[in-house]
């Protein structure tokens, strides 16, 4: 995929889900290195209760956090 080609030459060895339902947003507290994809109705939500988690949103190519939004 998109994301694997992007780590070349390394290997992504943890879980990627796609797009995810946002009752499973609670998996950001996770202690292992997830990709979650999102709607970006729930990045805006989501944001505000992960304060440590940085975002990447592919529509605008660009870095967020909670003090951004």
């Amino acid at each position: 995929g998109l994301l694997t080609s992007l780590i070349y030459p390394l290997q992504w060895q943890h879980p990627i889900l796609h797009i995810v339902p946002e009752f499973l947003t609670t998996m950001l507290d996770s202690p292992i290195p997830i990709v979650l994809g999102m709607t970006i109705q729930m990045n805006q939500n989501t944001a505000n209760n992960y304060p440590n988690i940085i975002f990447y949103s592919i529509d605008d190519d660009c870095l967020f956090n909670h003090e951004i939004i």
